[in-house]
């Protein structure tokens, strides 16, 4: 589908997680755009959100910094779990979190990603014939909260082993591959049900993403609405119109909401831009009204 110009982004990352740029270059790369409103949603982590808030972020602080007040910084993160043996990632959000709940929940995550990323570099030095792949992997992403499959693809495009990031997870790391690890994941309602405890808002990050049969994604739709999700991301980059025309349909028949966001990690896919997806649906409530936020205006182009 045609790709728009928004002023708001609720799907981005950092070098916190798997991102390219820190958040200060995103932040700076975000008012260049225009965008009014800015969800960071690293992997597992807020550490990428919570510098730009803290200040720490190349010096853009919602508080202290003037440029940083054309720019409105909603608390994201985007979560990942298992249903029925299928890695799906939700997106939370939040004004700001309340309480210590969504902290716990990402010190879980954060665990979890440690044990997942060692068995990912294990599985890969015995499929390679190598040794301390994991470190080299640290060495590509030394901002990294915890290195992501984005970063053993980098490293094996630098040390020559594949083609390109793309090769490398069709090869290693793509979803049924060796290096496509699920066992760490908590299952999809444990992980809504912590979300939600915590204040969150919640959204099923980009459903044709998995793969599914028609009537599996179904099944997980109403699953991820029954246990509480609020929207399902439905306008992101390189999504077809037939899929979007249908994610339309099923939000409407559940009665839920919509999300919307880039996906944007900076490593060069020319699908991806902060600020640039598919119009937003019409006739189906934003996830910023559970924020209790306006809606931009899009800007086509």
């Amino acid at each position: 589908m045609l790709s728009v110009k928004h002023t708001i982004d609720l799907h981005c990352h950092t070098t916190a997680s798997d991102g390219k740029l820190t958040p200060s270059d995103l932040i700076a790369l975000a008012l260049r755009e225009g965008l009014q409103i800015l969800a960071i949603t690293d992997h597992d982590t807020l550490a990428g959100a919570e510098a730009v808030v803290s200040g720490s972020a190349g010096g853009y602080s919602a508080s202290t910094s003037e440029p940083f007040s054309a720019l409105t910084l909603i608390q994201g993160v985007e979560l990942s779990c298992s249903w029925r043996g299928v890695n799906v990632h939700v997106l939370a959000y939040a004004r700001e979190w309340g309480g210590g709940g969504m902290q716990l929940l990402i010190g879980r995550q954060r665990e979890r990603r440690w044990q997942r990323a060692e068995i990912i570099s294990r599985r890969l030095e015995k499929a390679l014939g190598t040794d301390n792949l994991f470190d080299r992997v640290r060495a590509v992403a030394p901002d990294a909260d915890v290195p992501g499959r984005p970063h053993f693809a980098a490293c094996l495009l630098g040390e020559g082993r594949v083609e390109s990031m793309d090769d490398a997870f069709d090869r290693y790391l793509g979803a049924g591959k060796i290096g496509d690890v699920k066992m760490c994941w908590p299952s999809l309602d444990e992980l809504i049900g912590e979300a939600r405890s915590a204040g969150a808002i919640l959204s099923l990050a980009h459903p044709m993403h998995y793969k599914l049969t028609a009537t599996k994604l179904r099944e997980l739709l109403d699953a991820f609405h029954q246990q509480g999700g609020h929207c399902i991301e439905i306008a992101v980059p390189g999504i077809d119109s037939g899929h979007y025309g249908w994610l339309v349909n099923e939000a409407r028949r559940r009665t839920m909401g919509q999300s919307f966001g880039s996906d944007y990690h900076g490593w060069g896919n020319i699908h991806r831009n902060l600020g640039r997806y598919p119009k937003v649906a019409e006739g189906i409530p934003s996830i910023l009204e559970w924020l209790d936020m306006p809606q931009p205006a899009a800007k086509p182009g």
